[in-house]
């Protein structure tokens, strides 16, 4: 019996990690970097930048939870 791996970053190709940032950003509404340029033309980098960049931007600074001071 074989049995299911477990899935972490190092077993995951870079293009399929990509892939799944892509989406991500594209589920938050995103469709061009800060800087203009469409998301497919961003290296991986740049991509986990402008996640970063979208988490920030979702969060909801009103909340007493989240902020900072």
């Amino acid at each position: 019996m074989r049995r299911a791996g477990i899935v972490s970053k190092s077993n995951v190709p870079k293009h399929l990690r990509k892939q799944i940032l892509l989406e991500e950003l594209k589920g938050y509404g995103v469709t061009e970097s800060q800087e203009g340029a469409p998301l497919e033309t961003l290296s991986y980098d740049d991509i986990k930048h402008e996640i970063v960049l979208a988490t920030f931007r979702r969060r909801d600074v009103e909340a007493d939870g989240n902020r900072w001071f």
